[in-house]
């Protein structure tokens, strides 16, 4: 995937290749699977596509192998010419919101899963640890804007599982009802982000909270 790199870090960079990407509308399946995450080696030959990303060392709580290490063996070279791995964070929010993308394959972290809503974009649930589980019954379940894929429970997704959950969401009439109310969940996240929408004016009473909350405090003291 398309990722900041020094080379790369300019404005505009995926609308640059726009007329292009324009001949493939809601093909391209976008996969993250969060900042924190350290794949197994023995797992990648399932799914060969993806962002990898290695922090500073003075930034990491943790020492991170060279994401190189996780890729097949000549997965560079085979892709040299048709494909770009680049070993820092990928622009996500950019990503989702490109024409070319379809779907999004993601750990349910929240951010992205709202990134995802504000871009229209339907979800494949792959969750991993934590809350991540629970926002996957909210955005499956619930909300019903995304698939979730078997065998994450165990750890082990096979590529064929992924490949039956990308045609069921890209193909069949389950998908489109499920790109249709992803569209329809966009447009009241738009809504609810405007001014005096739900967000706004929660984010406001909020705001508001704090403000009293410091004025009692410097009473009190």
């Amino acid at each position: 995937m398309i990722n900041r790199s020094p080379h790369l870090n300019r404005p505009g960079l995926l609308q640059s290749r726009s007329k292009h990407y324009a001949t493939i509308l809601n093909s391209a399946i976008y996969r993250n699977k969060g900042s924190t995450t350290i794949p197994p080696p023995g797992g990648t030959t399932h799914l060969q596509t993806w962002t990898v990303r290695s922090p500073r060392e003075e930034q990491s709580r943790f020492a991170e192998p060279d994401p190189e290490a996780f890729l097949p063996d000549g997965f560079l070279q085979r892709t040299r010419d048709r494909g770009l791995v680049l070993k820092n964070w990928a622009p996500q929010a950019e990503v989702v919101q490109h024409e070319a993308v379809g779907a999004f394959v993601t750990h349910c972290g929240w951010n992205s899963a709202l990134e995802a809503i504000m871009a229209g974009v339907p979800m494949i649930c792959w969750p991993l640890y934590a809350e991540q589980r629970l926002n996957k019954v909210h955005l499956v379940e619930e909300m019903k804007i995304g698939v979730p894929v078997e065998g994450y429970e165990e750890e082990l997704v096979r590529a064929q599982e992924v490949e039956a959950k990308v045609r069921l969401l890209m193909e069949s009439d389950q998908g489109k009802e499920l790109r249709d109310r992803v569209a329809m969940a966009k447009e009241m996240a738009a809504h609810a982000v405007k001014e005096g929408g739900s967000s706004d004016v929660a984010f406001y009473a909020f705001l508001k909270h704090l403000e009293v909350s410091k004025l009692d405090n410097t009473k009190a003291g």
